[in-house]
C-alpha cells in the first residue's frame, strides 16, 4: 500500500540518512578476498532526531501516522541530501523512458530508477532548447511519455522524493512542557525512523557493470582526525596451565582507517554518495591516500553503509551542511 502524499515536517534538521548495501565476502588465509553484491539497489533509512512539536505539528503528525495504519502505508519524504536529478534518457519503441538518476566517478556509472517525481519542478529539453509540450509525465512512476519521438538529445531535470514507511508501527513522544494559560504543549520524537520501500520500475532499466576496481582516488581533503594504520590477525588460546597458543590467520599485514567526522557542504557530500553508491558499498575497491607512509593504497569501504546528519540551510544562497559521521576503510 502507498499513498501519494509527502510527510512534511518543514526543515529537519538533524535528521541522519544511511544509505546500506550489502556485500558477500569470502576471505582466504593470505587475507585476499572475494566480493559479491547481493542487493541491486541501496537502501535508505531516516532517523529524525529529537525534535520539538507544538500543538499544531503534533496533531498532524498524529493524524499523519494514523492514516498510514503505522508502518502499513506508504508514503514520500524528502532526502535533503539527494532530491534532485539532470539525466539525459533514450526513448523505447513505445515513446517512453523510466526517469533515473546517474551517479558516475571516473567513468564508472550506476542508474537509480526515480518513481516519486515532485509535481511542478521537472523541465524537459530537447537538444538544449526547452520543450513544454508534446510530453507527459506519470509524477507517481516516473515514466514520461512522448507523442512522437523527437529528434536530438533529450534531457530532463527536476527533483523526486524517496518512497518510505515508518520503520515501527509505534511512536514514542516524549512529553516535556504546557503552558496552562494558553493550552500550549510541547512534546519531542524520540528516534522516529523511515525506511525506504523498495518499488520496481515500470520500465526496468539495463543491469548496470560492476566493476572490479575504480582508477580513482578517495577526496574529501585533508584527513585531519582520521585515525588507523597496518593490523595482523592473531588467535590466541589460553591453556588450563596458563600458557597460551598463538595462531596467525593473516600470513601478511593489511591497514585499517577511520575516515573522521567532518562538516560536509552538499557538493561535498554528492561526490561522496556517488563513490559508494558506485562501489556498491564494500564490493568495489579504489585508492586512498595513506599520510603515515604519504603513499597511496589500494582499499574498499570497510561498512556496507555510510551516515550523514542534515545540520543547516541557508535559504538565501541554498547552501546545506551535513555531518559526515566517519567513514572506515580497508586495505586489500
Amino acid at each position: 500500500m502507498f499513498i501519494e502524499e509527502r510527510l512534511d515536517l518543514g526543515i529537519t534538521y538533524g535528521t541522519t540518512a544511511t544509505i546500506t548495501t550489502s556485500t558477500a565476502i569470502v576471505e582466504t588465509f593470505s587475507g585476499t578476498e572475494t566480493r559479491s553484491i547481493n542487493w541491486i539497489y541501496p537502501l535508505l533509512k531516516f532517523n529524525i532526531g529529537q525534535k520539538g512539536c507544538l500543538n499544531q505539528e503534533l496533531e498532524y503528525f498524529l493524524a499523519f501516522h494514523a492514516a498510514r495504519k503505522g508502518a502499513y502505508e506508504g508514503f514520500r519524504f524528502k532526502d535533503w541530501a539527494d532530491y534532485q536529478f539532470n539525466t539525459v534518457i533514450t526513448l523505447n519503441a513505445n515513446r517512453q523512458a523510466q526517469l533515473f538518476k546517474q551517479y558516475s566517478v571516473v567513468g564508472s556509472i550506476v542508474n537509480r530508477p526515480l518513481l516519486k517525481i515532485v509535481n511542478g519542478t521537472v523541465s524537459v529539453f530537447v537538444n538544449e532548447v526547452a520543450v513544454s509540450q508534446g510530453w507527459l509525465l506519470n509524477y507517481n512512476t516516473g515514466v514520461i511519455t512522448f507523442d512522437a519521438i523527437p529528434t536530438g538529445t533529450i534531457r530532463v531535470s527536476g527533483e523526486f522524493d524517496v518512497p518510505v514507511r515508518f520503520e515501527s508501527d509505534k511512536i514514542n513522544l516524549r512529553f516535556q512542557a504546557c503552558e496552562p494559560g494558553t493550552g500550549r504543549k510541547l512534546f519531542n520524537w524520540e528516534g522516529l525512523t523511515l525506511t525506504e520501500v523498495k518499488l520496481l520500475p515500470t520500465i526496468p532499466l539495463a543491469f548496470d557493470l560492476v566493476p572490479q576496481f575504480l582508477n580513482h582516488r578517495i577526496d574529501l581533503g585533508y584527513d585531519y582526525d582520521s585515525i588507523g594504520g597496518n593490523e595482523f590477525a592473531t588467535r590466541i588460546e589460553k591453556l588450563v596451565s596458563g600458557h597460551e597458543t598463538r595462531i596467525s590467520e593473516w600470513s601478511t599485514n593489511r591497514g585499517s582507517w577511520e575516515i573522521g567526522q567532518r562538516s560536509l557542504l552538499k557538493s561535498e557530500l554528492e561526490y561522496l554518495i556517488s563513490l559508494f553508491r558506485v562501489c556498491r558499498g564494500k564490493a568495489v575497491s579504489f585508492k586512498y591516500f595513506n599520510w603515515q607512509n604519504e603513499g597511496e593504497v589500494l582499499v574498499r569501504f570497510g561498512e556496507d553503509a555510510i551516515a550523514f546528519r542534515f545540520d543547516a540551510f541557508e535559504k538565501a544562497t541554498g547552501k546545506v551542511i551535513f555531518n559526515l559521521s566517519g567513514v572506515p576503510l580497508v586495505s586489500l
